[in-house]
Formats: C-alpha cells, sequence, structure tokens
C-alpha cells in the first residue's frame, strides 16, 4: 500500500489516507501532499468535501451518456479530471467504521460506489483474509459485492464467496 502511495504521490493527484486504529499509515500523517484521517470526524470531513466535486463529475458523466458516448469515450474524457485517490489501511476496519459512525456517511459510501464508476475516483484498500472471521458482517459481503461489481476485471467473486462462507 505504501509503494502505491508513494507512487501516485509522483503524480497530479488528491490523496487522503483513512488510517485504521492500527495506525499502519501513520508515517503520512504530516505530509502536506495528502490528507490523513484517522477518526470519524476527519473522514466525515474529507467525504463532506469530495460530494461537490463527486456530484459534478456525475452530472459530466450522465451528461456524456445522453450524448450517446460509448464508455470507452467517457472514459478517456473523464481521465482529464484529476484524480482522487481514497487509500484505507484496513477494509475490515473501515466498513464497520462507517456503518456504526455517529456522522452520516454510509448513503455517501454506498451512493459513489454505485453511481462512481468513471469519476476517477478510487478507493483503495488492503483486504485481510481472515476478515471474515474478525468482522462476521453480511454488510461487509455487500460492500465486497458492490466493489466486484463495480470492478468485474478484479475478479473477486470466488474470494467473496469464499469470505461469505465462514460468516
Amino acid at each position: 500500500m505504501k509503494v502505491w502511495i508513494q507512487s501516485v504521490m509522483e503524480r497530479d493527484s488528491h490523496i487522503c489516507v483513512i488510517d485504521g486504529p492500527e495506525q499502519s499509515l501513520r508515517a503520512y500523517k504530516n505530509n502536506e501532499n495528502l490528507v490523513y484521517c484517522n477518526d470519524e470526524d476527519s473522514v466525515f470531513g474529507i467525504f463532506a468535501q469530495l460530494l461537490p466535486e463527486f456530484k459534478r463529475r456525475n452530472q459530466l458523466k450522465n451528461q456524456l451518456l445522453d450524448e450517446d458516448l460509448e464508455e470507452e469515450e467517457i472514459f478517456e474524457i473523464m481521465s482529464k479530471e484529476i484524480p482522487y485517490f481514497i487509500f484505507i489501511s484496513d477494509l475490515s476496519w473501515f466498513v464497520p467504521f462507517i456503518y456504526e459512525a455517529e456522522k452520516d456517511m454510509r448513503g455517501f459510501l454506498e451512493n459513489i460506489l454505485e453511481k462512481g464508476k468513471l469519476h476517477n475516483i478510487y478507493f483503495i484498500s488492503e483486504v485481510f483474509e481472515d476478515v471474515s472471521e474478525q468482522l462476521q458482517s453480511k454488510e461487509y459481503i455487500e460492500c465486497l459485492r458492490k466493489l466486484d461489481d463495480k470492478f468485474p476485471n478484479l475478479d473477486m467473486t470466488k474470494d467473496i464467496d469464499l469470505v461469505e462462507e465462514y460468516i
């Protein structure tokens, strides 16, 4: 994950690191080239800042769809937007963190997962093999299935099915 963050920092992009309780990405805490979040207020804040940009990009994408452009053409146009990379240190922590938060972040996350294709906004996380044992959550499985639907080329279906068997 750290290699990927370093690589992204070398290009024109917006970067956010959401670090869990283990603080495995705390080395980025004071880095001026990114936003570091490790509590509910800071994660809510970054989502609130991202919302208007997401809406703008969604309107642009819908306009392009209305013009009957092919997905490849839309991708090329949307690729000109400065990308957002949201790195999440631990997905098994992040999903319950969002769903159990006092501040309502669940709707934003579900909306961006559902409608965010081609927006040049990326959520990147590590997934630990023992997550099903630790989490025991149907919501986590649903989130993984949405990611699998959005990114079928990652071929996660078998892995998700395996995780689901353990729940």
